[in-house]
């Protein structure tokens, strides 16, 4: 491809698949992929790591300096690292995500991982970046923005199905799922919304490759 850059925005609701979709993409056209979601869960990680009181506002401010929280590119994907230990693998779980789910409202966790974002934006001109307000807030120069979407039913039955339930039934993560879309769409701070230019993509009634390829497409079609 002869593009000057290829900064592409994914934005959706949990559960919908942007992570494997982001790689993907990343691996198809060699771009630097960085997931915003698990710095989140890293933060979400430290907090019950020492066991401190993450729904507090006075906590987390007291405490939010005390770590060094690090991301470092390792083969194109995004490592996260905890006092300069590797944790990407220990924050992929239900319980971090939920957690992490309540931190994103704290304005100022928002505003230090933000920056974070946005400078590792600034400085990469091919790059994938998926999260919640990436086409409206972290990387709004993107020229290619995308928002997944899936109903709550989808996204748990896909859950349930994959195993990545934590023997949790369906109903029970269909509820998860609709109070955790609630929870983000609501937030004060950067709620979940789609941007009015992105590309709304409807995973329901399409399979990951499919996605995947209509992504690619329409980006293959902007190199002509």
């Amino acid at each position: 491809m002869t593009l000057e850059k290829i900064k592409i925005a994914i934005d959706g609701p949990s559960g919908v698949g942007k992570s494997s979709v982001s790689k993907y993409i990343a691996k198809k056209f060699n771009l630097i992929y960085l997931e915003t979601g698990i710095m989140y869960r890293a933060v979400a990680f430290y907090f019950l790591k020492n066991n401190l009181d993450y729904k507090s506002f006075l906590c987390i401010k007291k405490n939010i300096f005390r770590f060094n929280l690090e991301i470092k590119i390792v083969d194109n994907i995004s490592k996260i690292f905890l006092d300069q230990e590797d944790i990407s693998d220990s924050v992929k779980n239900s319980k971090t995500s939920q957690i992490a789910s309540i931190i994103a409202e704290n304005s100022i966790i928002r505003e230090n991982l933000g920056n974070m974002q946005k400078k590792i934006a600034r400085e990469n001109n091919f790059i994938i970046i998926d999260g919640r307000d990436i086409a409206s807030r972290i990387m709004p120069d993107a020229n290619f923005k995308f928002y997944l979407d899936a109903t709550p039913k989808i996204r748990a039955k896909r859950r349930f199905e994959e195993n990545l339930s934590d023997n949790k039934s369906l109903e029970f993560l269909e509820k998860e799922i609709r109070f955790r879309d609630m929870r983000d769409k609501n937030r004060n701070i950067d709620p979940l919304k789609i941007s009015k230019d992105s590309t709304i993509v409807n995973t329901d009634d399409i399979n990951f490759v499919e996605v995947c390829k209509k992504i690619c497409d329409i980006i293959k079609s902007s190199d002509k």
